[in-house]
């Protein structure tokens, strides 16, 4: 296949698409209370003590049986399981009894609902659901359900004989789909609650399914676009495109250096790397001035001036007092080790191109080299 057909086969372009779509939302789920931190939702018990937390009546949320009865509506209309909210009047929540991770179990009805999680893809004990669904008879109890939960469903329950088979339920945490956790329980208690405390536990959470069912869903994608280059025989196309985007980079900066006409008040102008320009020896008084240009793989381009005569926190403070005099100050984003300023250009809605990147580290350097100049010519 020519690469030119490659790019613009409909397969790849909608492939590409859904590609971005799991990226913005993987993105904008991302950040959350849960994800920032390294030590909570790695952790095998952690799923179900939040999920049980909301489910259990005489949970700390405040809310009784709200949350509970909207899981029962939720296997009801989603998940098609006639359970009954009144066989759940009276109901006990408990956490790894019997060693079932959430035991959802009634003291009038003696109905009980059992919940498997495999969100973090736990592996599976030889009949786990089969010993489980025992304990809960033994113990005097009807079985409603067995929800096997894994992160988007495509993780089943296996196989533990007819009558435990028929009784289990295999549910999504995350899959983007009408009926899986997230959409089909968690959104319906983040709507039926007024409490500020809940409100957020349940939006954190709900961001955190997102973000890990959205992860899952990269593979998907990976897997249609190996069948697509497979039956395509398209592996030399992507190999030709790689080796063109490898090489972007240093066009960039070449294109760049060919439209920088002048680099006044700076002594020098070198080639650093091949995506990388230096312009050297800008002095003014005991100050010593660099400023760096270079083009990213990532699309990304980086403006630094920095003081190469005091690295450390003076240098930082004579670069900003420098680009405060000549009002360039604040088209510098961040500090750049300890004795610089960078200016940070990323794909968005003010540069929604490489070519608009690009232009726009041109202007920003060519204002700088304009400013300084009239500077240094002023006694």
């Amino acid at each position: 296949m020519e690469v030119i057909d490659f790019l613009q086969h409909p397969e790849i372009i909608k492939l590409v698409k859904k590609q971005e779509e799991v990226n913005r939302q993987k993105a904008k789920a991302g950040y959350n209370l849960f994800t920032i931190s390294s030590y909570t939702a790695h952790l095998e018990n952690f799923h179900s003590d939040v999920i049980a937390s909301l489910i259990d009546p005489d949970g700390l949320h405040g809310e009784g049986y709200t949350f509970l009865h909207l899981f029962i509506d939720y296997l009801h209309t989603s998940c098609q399981i006639p359970v009954n909210k009144e066989d759940y009047a009276n109901t006990n929540v408990l956490r790894e009894k019997g060693r079932i991770d959430i035991w959802i179990k009634d003291e009038t009805s003696k109905q009980c609902i059992i919940i498997e999680n495999k969100i973090n893809d736990a592996t599976d004990r030889d009949f786990q659901l089969k010993d489980y669904y025992d304990y809960a008879v033994a113990e005097g109890y009807g079985i409603d359900a067995i929800v096997y939960l894994s992160k988007d469903g495509r993780k089943f329950a296996p196989d533990n004989g007819a009558t435990v088979n028929k009784a289990t339920l295999n549910i999504a945490a995350f899959n983007n789909t009408p009926n899986d956790l997230h959409n089909g329980w968690l959104t319906a208690c983040n709507e039926n609650t007024t409490n500020a405390d809940n409100v957020s536990l349940i939006y954190q959470y709900r961001k955190l399914l997102s973000h890990m069912g959205n992860t899952n869903m990269n593979n998907e994608i990976r897997k249609s676009f190996y069948k697509f280059i497979n039956d395509n025989n398209a592996f030399e196309a992507i190999k030709t495109i790689n080796e063109l985007i490898t090489f972007l980079p240093e066009y960039r900066a070449e294109r760049f250096s060919n439209l920088t006409a002048t680099y006044f008040p700076f002594k020098r102008k070198r080639l650093y790397r091949n995506n990388y320009y230096l312009f050297e020896e800008f002095i003014r008084g005991e100050d010593v001035y660099k400023l760096d240009v270079f083009f990213q793989s990532d699309g990304n381009a980086y403006v630094v001036l920095w003081n190469t005569e005091k690295r450390d926190v003076r240098g930082y403070n004579t670069v900003k007092e420098l680009l405060t005099t000549i009002g360039l100050v604040n088209k510098f984003n961040a500090p750049s080790r300890y004795n610089g300023m960078t200016a940070e250009y990323a794909m968005s809605a003010e540069c929604p191109s490489l070519e608009a990147i690009d232009n726009a580290v041109l202007e920003l350097v060519n204002e700088v080299f304009e400013k300084l100049t009239i500077l240094s010519q002023q006694p």
